[in-house]
């Protein structure tokens, strides 16, 4: 890798790249992805997002991929230099450009249902984390819109007169909160996007889910009252 690195500028981002894509495709027990996961943190411009950002090096390759992401939402908070900031956020969108493309496919087939699963919880805390990287409104082609298209607002949930598949509902309803915090790290006054979005997001899904459930756990509460609660949240905690 050291050899690849040296002799290529893109390289890391390339490798980054692609790990993401195993990340967003394999479960995340795999063992083929704890291995890639291992060699990945090894990559020097991950490394320096764990070491700027003050946090720990993982040592569970299962939560690496959500603690990265995590280093990378603090590390640009903490940047106070203007500049640093967009040339951060320039660098992190070459990082997860190809994200869309990778995940349009799955929710529109509905499966397999594991990847589907691990699928959302990925990417929502990419957006959860990240969502200050990923959008710009003087970018057309900034990929966070296109992944709240196909993950939250996909076009077949817009067709009424069609049922719903239940495994796509279970996986929003279980993880729609972090999509929603990540939106509501924006600044929506001045992004008539993020104001369109987050309203979609009421509207489509306020009614498609009960406000009381039965039963004790989170999945009682309706996802939409959760992002609430994650929002007022002290930004200390994870």
């Amino acid at each position: 890798m050291d050899y690849i690195i040296s002799t290529n500028q893109n390289a890391q981002t390339q490798l980054l790249q692609a790990w993401f894509r195993c990340v967003l495709l394999l479960p995340a027990s795999s063992t083929q992805l704890s291995t890639l996961t291992s060699i990945a943190l090894g990559i020097p411009d991950i490394k320096k997002v764990f070491e700027l950002a003050r946090a720990d090096m993982p040592t569970d390759m299962e939560e690496a991929p959500k603690m990265f992401l995590k280093a990378l939402g603090k590390l640009y908070s903490n940047t106070q230099d203007l500049r640093e900031k967009m040339l951060l956020r320039e660098k992190v969108m070459g990082y997860f450009s190809n994200v869309p493309q990778h995940i349009s496919p799955i929710p529109a087939n509905m499966g397999p249902v594991d990847t589907l699963t691990s699928l959302y919880s990925t990417v929502g805390h990419l957006v959860k984390y990240c969502s200050p990287l990923l959008f710009a409104q003087s970018k057309t082609d900034c990929p966070l819109p296109a992944i709240i298209n196909a993950m939250i607002v996909p076009h077949f949930l817009l067709k009424t007169d069609k049922p719903v598949n239940p495994v796509f509902l279970t996986a929003v309803r279980t993880n729609l909160h972090l999509f929603v915090q990540g939106l509501g790290k924006l600044d929506y006054k001045r992004a008539p996007y993020v104001q369109r979005r987050l309203g979609d997001i009421v509207s489509l899904y306020f009614t498609r889910f009960p406000l009381k459930s039965t039963g004790s756990s989170a999945s009682a509460v309706h996802p939409l009252v959760s992002s609430l609660y994650g929002s007022l949240r002290p930004v200390s905690e994870p």
